[in-house]
């Protein structure tokens, strides 16, 4: 009888331990579709993933709770890559196609500007803005002046950039140059 009784606890906890990771399991999958839905770089209804939850949901309901957990973690990591990558081609986009910044349509202030980092269409840091040139009889911007590489003020190098080169980000966040690093370091060289 006490046996019996033995046998009859440890079920009954093991039942409510497999029903209690099914849960999880259940759990995260509602999570990683709530994520997937919310996600304007990922379909929801990818027939991969889609498949991919409905197995996970299978072992669940199989009491494979271990190799569903395992599976919604692949999951969960194959939808957190493509989020990087929609993340890296959005801000390829975002220098890719910068306007003039003489055509910015938003208020440019000059503290804003000075400090701004600069990069190519490609994305790859150019430098940054350390402060503008003025044309006093003419009442306007001449250039940009972008300091470059260095440590401490050390083997940095300082180059003009004419106001009607230069171009920013849409959202106003980066001066972009139709430059490469190569094209600056020659600049700096001969001025």
């Amino acid at each position: 009888m006490k046996n019996t009784v033995a046998l009859m606890i440890v079920m009954i906890l093991f039942s409510v331990a497999s029903q209690s990771a099914r849960a999880d399991c259940a759990a995260r999958i509602d999570e990683l579709r709530a994520v997937q839905a919310e996600a304007p770089y990922l379909d929801p209804d990818r027939p991969d993933l889609e498949r991919l939850r409905q197995v996970a949901q299978n072992l669940g309901e199989q009491g494979r709770e271990q190799l569903c957990i395992g599976l919604v973690e692949e999951m969960e990591a194959l939808v957190e890559d493509h989020r990087e990558h929609a993340k890296s081609v959005k801000d390829v986009e975002k220098f890719a196609v910068p306007v003039p910044i003489t055509a910015y349509p938003g208020k440019l202030q000059i503290n804003r500007l000075v400090g701004m980092p600069v990069r190519n269409r490609l994305g790859d840091e150019l430098g940054v803005v350390e402060d503008l040139s003025l044309r006093p009889d003419q009442g306007n911007l001449e250039a940009l002046i972008i300091k470059r590489g260095g440590f401490l003020g050390i083997g940095e190098s300082i180059v003009r950039v004419p106001w009607e080169e230069a171009m920013i980000t849409r959202d106003g966040s980066a001066v972009v140059l139709d430059k490469t690093g190569q094209e600056l370091e020659r600049a700096a060289e001969s001025e």
